[in-house]
């Protein structure tokens, strides 16, 4: 009784922790990001000119961050994707649990390397 139950506990387990394909792999996500990315601007922070553009629901706003230099912050991030959109960016601070940095940077070769532009949540009045 008790293998039994251990197996399906096993092959439920591994039903669960199967790969799933990313976000980007779904077509319309991606058509949506690419028409988004058509109507961007250009921000400047800090002497940085980046990219953004920025949903026409202003749901959320996209990000170049190979835009920042070597180095950059979520809270520039999202300053810039505020300046775009006049609206409130989002908590995005779990991604700084991510880098190892002092400062919570990442380098944007890096991050540049596995995401073409950060996805910004937008929260407007």
């Amino acid at each position: 009784m008790s293998v039994r139950l251990s197996l399906i506990c096993l092959a439920l387990c591994a039903a669960g922790c199967a790969p799933r394909p990313p976000a980007d792999a779904n077509p319309h996500v991606e058509q949506l990001k690419t028409e988004v990315w058509r109507d961007r601007q250009t921000v400047e922070l800090k002497g940085q000119r980046v990219e953004v553009a920025v949903s026409k629901d202003y749901g959320f706003a996209l990000v170049d961050v190979g835009d920042f230099g070597l180095r950059f912050t979520v809270a520039e991030v999202e300053t810039v994707a505020e300046m775009a959109s006049g609206c409130v960016a989002k908590d995005q601070g779990i991604f700084a649990m991510y880098t190892k940095h002092p400062d919570k940077s990442f380098a944007a070769k890096e991050v540049k390397d596995h995401l073409k532009r950060m996805y910004v949540p937008l929260w407007c009045i």
